[in-house]
């Protein structure tokens, strides 16, 4: 399984990390430290196979000039079967954009029609 996640600045890394230390230290959730090398992010797709070579070359051509994107999290989400709490971005324009946008020019890539990350799904 593969997948494309956008990661935090660092202060918003530092700060999830933190949240992530107290889930841990109050016996609610350990799941980020189950993962070995996890950070926080937010997923933008997933592929159950990948030519990652080209992929890799494709995304460095289509998004090397890419803006930062303003983030906000409002509410609290839970992958169940992982035990995984997440903080669930609100969706605003630029967050909703870099999504769209993405999925419509990456179709060559696209063999997992079950993610939960393809738009409007």
């Amino acid at each position: 399984m593969y997948a494309l996640v956008a990661y935090f600045d660092e202060e918003t890394d530092a700060e999830v990390q933190k949240l992530w230390n107290s889930l841990k230290e109050e016996g609610i959730s350990s799941y980020a430290f189950e993962i070995k090398n996890l950070r926080p992010h937010i997923t933008l797709s997933s592929y159950k196979t990948l030519a990652v070579d080209t992929y890799i070359e494709w995304l460095s051509r289509h998004y090397s000039k890419t803006q930062v994107v303003p983030i906000n999290f409002e509410s609290l989400g839970t992958f169940i079967d992982s035990k995984a709490i997440f903080l669930a971005p609100t969706l605003n324009d630029g967050l909703s954009r870099l999504h769209q946008s993405y999925h419509a020019q990456h179709g060559n890539f696209d063999d997992y029609s079950d993610s939960l990350y393809i738009p409007n799904k």
